[in-house]
Protein backbone atom coordinates (compact mmCIF):
# COMPACT_ATOMS: atom_id res chain seq x y z
CA UNK A 1 0.00 0.00 0.00
CA UNK A 2 1.39 3.43 -1.19
CA UNK A 3 0.12 6.92 0.39
CA UNK A 4 0.85 10.40 -1.49
CA UNK A 5 0.02 13.45 -0.31
CA UNK A 6 -0.59 16.98 -2.32
CA UNK A 7 0.76 20.51 -1.28
CA UNK A 8 -0.91 23.13 -2.41
CA UNK A 9 0.80 25.51 -4.83
CA UNK A 10 0.80 28.68 -3.62
CA UNK A 11 1.96 32.00 -6.27
CA UNK A 12 3.64 34.47 -4.39
CA UNK A 13 1.58 38.18 -5.04
CA UNK A 14 -1.68 36.80 -5.85
CA UNK A 15 -4.83 38.92 -5.50
CA UNK A 16 -8.32 37.46 -5.29
CA UNK A 17 -11.00 40.30 -6.06
CA UNK A 18 -14.80 39.99 -6.23
CA UNK A 19 -17.91 42.28 -6.69
CA UNK A 20 -21.28 41.63 -6.26
CA UNK A 21 -24.72 43.66 -6.10
CA UNK A 22 -27.40 43.43 -4.94
CA UNK A 23 -31.10 44.85 -3.90
CA UNK A 24 -32.14 44.93 -0.10
CA UNK A 25 -35.86 46.07 0.52
CA UNK A 26 -36.41 46.50 4.25
CA UNK A 27 -39.99 46.71 5.04
CA UNK A 28 -40.72 48.79 8.24
CA UNK A 29 -44.22 47.96 9.51
CA UNK A 30 -46.04 50.72 11.72
CA UNK A 31 -49.73 51.28 12.91
CA UNK A 32 -50.99 54.17 14.65
CA UNK A 33 -54.24 54.82 16.32
CA UNK A 34 -56.18 57.75 17.67
CA UNK A 35 -59.15 57.45 19.53
CA UNK A 36 -61.63 60.76 20.35
CA UNK A 37 -64.61 60.98 22.25
CA UNK A 38 -66.85 63.46 20.74
CA UNK A 39 -64.34 64.94 18.50
CA UNK A 40 -61.73 65.53 21.30
CA UNK A 41 -59.22 63.77 23.53
CA UNK A 42 -61.25 64.47 26.10
CA UNK A 43 -64.61 65.83 27.10
CA UNK A 44 -66.67 66.87 30.10
CA UNK A 45 -70.34 65.88 29.96
CA UNK A 46 -73.79 65.87 32.59
CA UNK A 47 -74.08 62.27 33.85
CA UNK A 48 -76.72 60.39 31.44
CA UNK A 49 -75.44 62.34 27.58
CA UNK A 50 -74.35 59.67 25.56
CA UNK A 51 -70.94 60.13 23.67
CA UNK A 52 -69.63 58.55 20.76
CA UNK A 53 -66.61 57.30 20.32
CA UNK A 54 -64.46 57.20 16.71
CA UNK A 55 -60.84 55.50 16.18
CA UNK A 56 -58.64 56.32 13.30
CA UNK A 57 -56.76 53.51 12.55
CA UNK A 58 -53.64 54.38 9.49
CA UNK A 59 -50.98 52.35 8.58
CA UNK A 60 -47.53 54.19 9.02
CA UNK A 61 -45.13 52.25 7.19
CA UNK A 62 -44.19 50.75 4.22
CA UNK A 63 -45.95 47.36 3.80
CA UNK A 64 -49.25 46.14 3.89
CA UNK A 65 -50.98 45.28 7.18
CA UNK A 66 -53.96 42.18 7.28
CA UNK A 67 -55.81 41.11 10.57
CA UNK A 68 -56.36 44.15 11.37
CA UNK A 69 -58.25 43.97 15.46
CA UNK A 70 -59.10 46.89 17.20
CA UNK A 71 -60.41 46.29 21.38
CA UNK A 72 -61.34 48.72 23.52
CA UNK A 73 -61.66 48.30 27.45
CA UNK A 74 -65.10 49.83 28.05
CA UNK A 75 -68.53 47.96 27.95
CA UNK A 76 -70.14 48.40 25.07
CA UNK A 77 -67.17 49.38 22.82
CA UNK A 78 -65.31 46.29 23.40
CA UNK A 79 -65.70 45.43 19.50
CA UNK A 80 -65.88 48.82 17.69
CA UNK A 81 -67.77 49.48 14.54
CA UNK A 82 -65.68 49.34 10.98
CA UNK A 83 -67.78 52.43 9.18
CA UNK A 84 -65.31 52.74 6.70
CA UNK A 85 -62.34 50.68 5.47
CA UNK A 86 -60.39 52.49 2.71
CA UNK A 87 -60.60 50.49 -0.51
CA UNK A 88 -62.74 47.65 1.12
CA UNK A 89 -60.22 45.22 0.26
CA UNK A 90 -59.69 44.12 3.95
CA UNK A 91 -55.98 44.94 3.65
CA UNK A 92 -54.86 48.19 5.52
CA UNK A 93 -52.70 49.55 2.46
CA UNK A 94 -49.64 52.08 3.08
CA UNK A 95 -51.36 55.24 4.41
CA UNK A 96 -54.74 54.19 4.45
CA UNK A 97 -56.98 54.88 7.53
CA UNK A 98 -59.75 52.98 8.64
CA UNK A 99 -62.70 54.47 11.29
CA UNK A 100 -64.03 52.57 14.01
CA UNK A 101 -67.37 54.06 15.61
CA UNK A 102 -68.83 53.24 18.80
CA UNK A 103 -72.12 54.84 20.97
CA UNK A 104 -72.00 54.68 24.14
CA UNK A 105 -75.67 55.75 26.04
CA UNK A 106 -75.98 57.57 29.05
CA UNK A 107 -72.68 57.29 30.75
CA UNK A 108 -72.84 57.98 34.61
CA UNK A 109 -69.42 57.56 35.68
CA UNK A 110 -66.02 59.18 34.58
CA UNK A 111 -63.73 57.20 32.71
CA UNK A 112 -60.81 57.15 31.07
CA UNK A 113 -60.84 53.97 28.46
CA UNK A 114 -57.92 52.52 26.24
CA UNK A 115 -58.32 51.33 22.49
CA UNK A 116 -55.44 48.67 21.08
CA UNK A 117 -55.12 47.87 17.47
CA UNK A 118 -52.71 44.89 16.16
CA UNK A 119 -52.22 43.72 12.71
CA UNK A 120 -50.15 41.77 11.16
CA UNK A 121 -47.55 42.91 8.66
CA UNK A 122 -47.62 41.47 4.63
CA UNK A 123 -45.33 41.00 2.53
CA UNK A 124 -46.01 43.47 -0.29
CA UNK A 125 -44.37 40.85 -2.75
CA UNK A 126 -46.10 38.26 -2.54
CA UNK A 127 -49.44 39.67 -0.77
CA UNK A 128 -49.02 36.84 1.90
CA UNK A 129 -47.55 37.63 6.00
CA UNK A 130 -43.68 37.42 6.28
CA UNK A 131 -42.52 34.32 7.53
CA UNK A 132 -41.74 34.06 11.27
CA UNK A 133 -41.00 35.59 13.18
CA UNK A 134 -43.15 38.24 11.92
CA UNK A 135 -44.22 40.07 15.17
CA UNK A 136 -47.27 41.83 15.50
CA UNK A 137 -47.56 45.75 15.08
CA UNK A 138 -49.34 47.39 17.77
CA UNK A 139 -50.94 50.61 18.79
CA UNK A 140 -53.12 52.21 21.91
CA UNK A 141 -54.77 55.35 22.52
CA UNK A 142 -56.93 56.77 25.07
CA UNK A 143 -59.89 59.10 25.73
CA UNK A 144 -61.63 60.55 28.74
CA UNK A 145 -65.07 60.74 29.32
CA UNK A 146 -65.53 63.25 33.04
CA UNK A 147 -69.01 63.19 33.91
CA UNK A 148 -70.81 65.74 36.21
CA UNK A 149 -73.49 65.72 38.27
CA UNK A 150 -74.79 69.64 38.65
CA UNK A 151 -77.23 70.36 41.30
CA UNK A 152 -78.40 73.57 42.83
CA UNK A 153 -79.60 74.08 46.07
CA UNK A 154 -81.77 77.31 46.40
CA UNK A 155 -82.18 78.78 49.97
CA UNK A 156 -84.14 82.50 50.01
CA UNK A 157 -84.55 84.85 52.85
CA UNK A 158 -86.20 88.22 53.16
CA UNK A 159 -85.25 91.06 55.31
CA UNK A 160 -86.94 92.71 56.50
CA UNK A 161 -89.29 89.98 57.01
CA UNK A 162 -92.48 91.42 56.90
CA UNK A 163 -93.56 92.86 53.78
CA UNK A 164 -96.04 95.63 53.07
CA UNK A 165 -98.29 96.04 50.23
CA UNK A 166 -98.24 99.83 50.33
CA UNK A 167 -95.41 101.99 51.42
CA UNK A 168 -97.16 104.37 52.90
CA UNK A 169 -98.79 101.34 55.58
CA UNK A 170 -98.33 100.92 58.89
CA UNK A 171 -96.73 97.59 60.28
CA UNK A 172 -99.18 96.26 62.11
CA UNK A 173 -98.44 96.33 66.13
Amino acid sequence: MSSRSAQPRVRARATVTDDADDDVDAFNPAISLTKLVNGAESVTIPSGQQVTYTYAVTNEGNTPLQNVTLADDTPPCEDPTLDTDGNGDAVLDVGETWTYVCDLAAPTQSVINRATVTATPENPVSGNPFPNPNPRVAATDTAEVQVVNPAIDLTTTATPNVILPDPAAQPPP
